[in-house]
């Protein structure tokens, strides 16, 4: 089943430009394996990204995500499910 997830987030520290590059590069090596798809926008200490794809595997780089130290007050916006994906060329 294809689900789609929104979630926003703050930064927990500073984040540059090279750290968005290395979270890119990482996120579509990583969410290629799994067959993820998606967009993030990133400005003003803020984050904003959906994710679309396997539940398990949207489920799973969310919780990751959650996690991560570069982020923090993260709130998931909207989960469910999805007929076709919106940003299947991400």
């Amino acid at each position: 089943m294809l689900i789609r997830l929104i979630y926003a987030s703050l930064e927990a520290r500073d984040i540059g430009s090279q750290d968005i590059d290395q979270i890119l590069a990482a996120s579509r090596r990583n969410n290629l394996v799994d067959g993820v798809t998606g967009m993030l926008c990133h400005g003003s200490g803020r984050f904003l990204q959906c994710l679309e794809g396997e539940a398990e595997h949207v489920d799973r780089i969310y919780e990751r995500i959650s996690k991560d130290a570069r982020h923090k007050d993260v709130v998931v916006i909207d989960r469910g499910d999805l007929d076709r994906r919106v940003f299947g060329d991400w």
